[in-house]
């Protein structure tokens, strides 16, 4: 998991590999580390192979906590295993799902 700055200032956080119970946690601490008052957040899926009910959750407790700073979370590069379980989940109506990594929200 790496958090970097794109282009606009946005905070992007980049996850690899698998989001279960064990990395949970630091998902949901970086998230809230990047979170602002003065930029979305963007959450980089790209490289995600598997996500679990409680990354799921931790993505939603993040989403609420941002969206409460009157921000965004929005989430690019979704890998096919990603949005499968967004889309099963309904979560892919409760997210912003950005483009294809341009790291740049969409215009609220």
């Amino acid at each position: 998991m790496e958090t970097r700055t794109g282009p606009d200032g946005t905070p992007v956080v980049e996850v690899r590999g698998e989001i279960d119970i064990s990395s949970a946690e630091d998902l949901r601490a970086a998230l809230l580390r990047a979170a602002t008052d003065t930029h979305d957040v963007v959450l980089d899926f790209g490289g995600v192979t598997f996500i679990d009910s409680s990354g799921l959750r931790t993505v939603i407790q993040a989403h609420k906590q941002i969206e409460g700073r009157g921000r965004a979370l929005v989430i690019e590069r979704v890998s096919p295993v990603v949005e499968k379980v967004l889309r099963l989940s309904g979560l892919d109506k409760l997210f912003t799902i950005g483009p294809d990594g341009d790291s740049t929200p969409p215009a609220r």
